[in-house]
């Protein structure tokens, strides 16, 4: 059945002297599942954990935990894994942070951007409103938490860059992709590194005068 065949896969890029995949995590999923298949996304997602962690590594799944977010609204989770927390209704805020694992802000109305745009998600990152109006902690531009700041469980911040519309079609190369990911490692990495100080402490102004100068990359690096 389809769980034996992702087991398999997951053992040849995981297992064995010399994997694919290296590192001590690897994502498996999980979101956007029927709300009809409910109890089996749930037997499959800790299998697929126990079978994961069996091989060494943290399983990582997208947080579609909430009352809206369909196949593991309510699940018992068993293992080693960790969240990623991506949409309000459908992650549910409640819901996630009462898994009680590592936990990773990718809320998608701020982190996400489609280029040339999908579901109304933005072709490129407002570095200047994100900087100044969003923390690590926060899930949209009016300060609802996810969690404390100083929450064990919060582990930091990532984007996500989707090419949901096939970037060639549009004439973009991976140069155009690269050109608005560039500003994000650098929000993303001043905010996971520095936390409430770029709220109290390091301005606005001031960050984006260092992007500005150091973010300039020489040709193709």
């Amino acid at each position: 059945n389809a769980e034996k065949v992702i087991k398999k896969l997951f053992t040849e890029m995981l297992g064995g002297s010399d994997p694919v995949i290296i590192g001590d995590t690897v994502h498996i999923g999980m979101d956007e599942y029927p709300d009809e298949y409910k109890t089996q996304m749930e037997t499959y997602c800790n299998n697929i954990i126990a079978h994961v962690n069996s091989l060494g590594y943290k399983a990582r799944i997208w947080s579609g935990v909430g009352k809206d977010g369909g196949c593991l609204y309510g699940a018992t989770l068993k293992g080693d894994f960790e969240v990623n927390f991506w949409a309000k209704n459908l992650s549910g805020i409640s819901e996630t942070m009462a898994l009680n694992c590592g936990v990773i802000n990718t809320i998608n109305n701020l982190l996400y951007v489609v280029p040339s745009t999908n579901y109304n998600f933005v072709d490129y990152y407002d570095l200047e409103k994100l900087y100044s109006k969003w923390q690590v902690n926060t899930v949209d531009y009016n300060g609802t938490k996810l969690c404390e700041a100083n929450d064990s469980r919060l582990l930091g911040a990532s984007f996500a860059i989707w090419n949901d519309i096939h970037t060639a079609y549009f004439g973009l190369t991976y140069r155009d992709v690269i050109d608005r990911l560039r500003g994000m490692i650098c929000l993303l990495a001043e905010k996971n590194w520095c936390g409430t100080d770029t709220a109290s402490k390091i301005s606005t102004a001031n960050f984006m005068a260092r992007y500005n100068k150091l973010s300039v990359r020489a040709g193709d690096a």
